[in-house]
């Protein structure tokens, strides 16, 4: 990990990591043709996509967003000439999106709004 010679950022990023995985749960999903979209409150900000599917499908995400909706479009790599490709079968996959409430500005601090950040995080396997 990046952080491994910071011992204390690593520990506490490790930390609230772990809690954000134990307070979720993954819903099911079908991509039909290789695609789902998902829609969201705008008033809020999208931190986390979680994104857990079959290791052995050969078959990658992109993620999209913009200001209310999670687009999601599964291409499958080929192996002879490394060319991505459309998926186009149904495909089950799980997910699960980390709202939190839109950041509002601190009375004391005057915090401004931080900028975009979002991460995604797509789990093969168990």
């Amino acid at each position: 990990m990046m952080f491994d010679n910071y011992p204390v950022i690593n520990n506490t990023i490790s930390a609230i990591l772990e809690l954000k995985r134990r307070s979720s749960s993954f819903e099911e999903c079908v991509a039909v043709d290789g695609f789902y979209e998902i829609n969201y409150d705008k008033n809020q900000s999208l931190e986390i996509i979680r994104i857990k599917m079959d290791k052995d499908m050969n078959v990658y995400p992109i993620v999209s967003l913009n200001n209310r909706k999670i687009s999601i479009l599964f291409k499958m790599l080929s192996s002879q000439d490394l060319i991505s490709k459309k998926f186009q079968m149904m495909l089950v996959f799980h997910i699960h999106v980390f709202l939190r409430s839109e950041f509002k500005y601190d009375d004391i601090a005057a915090t401004p709004k931080p900028l975009f950040s979002l991460h995604v995080l797509i789990l093969c396997g168990d």
